[in-house]
C-alpha cells in the first residue's frame, strides 16, 4: 500500500499544479502554484505573505479488504487510502485598484474567506474529476467512494480558522510487489507508482521522487538467501517415536 499512497500523492499534486502548465493558462484552484506536499513544517512566512491561498496533499490512512471470502490479503484486495487537502485563505486587503480577477484571490471579511474555502473544495473536486480521464490519477484511481469536509478551530478559544480540510476515500490499485530490480529507470518501480511516475512530467516535482527512488534501488525484491547449503540433518529422530502397538492376540474373558 506505500506505493499506492505515493502515487496516489503525486498524481493528485500534478493534477492540482501541472507542471507542463501554458504560462497563460489558469491553474485549477486558487491556490496556483502553492500546492504542498505532506506540509508539517511550519510554512514559510513569504508564502503565506503571498496573496493566494495554501492547499496542502495528504495521504493519511489507507485499508485493505480480501476479495470476496478470502482471508489472506496478499492473494488480492479492495484497498482505500485518505486523500486529504488542507487549505488556508490568508487574510488580506486587495490592493488600489485591483481588477475583478484580482479580488478573488483577496479576503477581509469571514464570509469572504468562507466563500473562498467553498470555491477552493469546489476546484480541487472539479480537478480530480477531470484528472481522471486524461491524467496521472488514472494509472491509481479506481473510485472515489467517501467526501468529508472539516473547519479547524482554535483549541483555546474554539473560534473558527480561516482553513478547511477535504477528505477523500479513494479505492486504490494495490501494490503487492516490489518493482523489478533488473530494470532500470522508471521501470524498476512497482506499479501503480511506475506507470504514475512515467505520465509526470520530466522535471517536475513527482518526477524527481520517483526518479530518486528508482535510482536509490529501494524498490524491489532482497536477494534470498540459497537452501542448498542448509543442512537439515539435524532435524532427523527430533520427533517422537511412534507409540507402540497395542498387543491385541491374547484371550478375551467370556465370564
Amino acid at each position: 500500500m506505500d506505493f499506492a499512497r505515493l502515487a496516489l500523492r503525486l498524481a493528485a499534486i500534478e493534477t492540482l499544479a501541472p507542471s507542463a502548465k501554458a504560462a497563460d493558462a489558469p491553474w485549477p484552484t486558487l491556490s496556483g502554484p502553492f500546492i504542498l506536499d505532506s506540509q508539517i513544517e511550519p510554512t514559510d512566512q513569504r508564502m503565506i505573505a503571498d496573496k493566494q491561498p495554501l492547499t496542502g496533499v495528504f495521504t493519511d490512512d489507507d485499508e485493505a479488504q480480501p476479495y470476496g471470502s478470502g482471508v489472506d490479503i496478499m492473494n488480492g484486495a479492495d484497498a482505500t487510502v485518505t486523500l486529504s487537502f488542507e487549505s488556508v485563505v490568508p487574510m488580506r486587503l486587495a490592493p488600489a485598484g485591483a481588477t475583478a480577477g484580482e479580488l478573488a484571490f483577496y479576503a477581509v471579511t469571514n464570509p469572504q474567506i468562507e466563500a473562498r474555502l467553498d470555491l477552493l473544495c469546489g476546484q480541487i473536486m472539479h480537478a480530480l474529476r477531470h484528472g481522471l480521464t486524461d491524467g496521472p490519477l488514472r494509472h491509481v484511481v479506481k473510485s472515489f467512494t467517501k467526501r468529508e469536509t472539516h473547519t479547524f478551530r482554535d483549541a483555546d478559544t474554539d473560534s473558527r480558522l480561516n482553513a478547511r480540510r477535504l477528505s477523500l476515500t479513494v479505492g486504490v490499485k494495490p501494490s503487492f510487489d516490489l518493482g523489478d530490480p533488473t530494470a532500470t529507470g522508471l521501470d524498476r518501480l512497482p506499479e501503480p507508482l511506475r506507470s504514475v511516475a512515467k505520465e509526470l512530467p520530466p522535471g517536475s516535482y513527482g518526477r524527481k521522487i520517483c526518479e530518486a527512488l528508482a535510482a536509490a534501488g529501494l524498490a524491489g525484491p532482497p536477494d534470498l538467501p540459497s537452501l542448498a547449503g542448509i543442512d537439515f540433518k539435524g532435524w532427523v529422530g527430533k520427533a517422537e517415536p511412534d507409540p507402540a502397538e497395542p498387543d491385541v492376540t491374547g484371550t478375551i474373558p467370556t465370564t
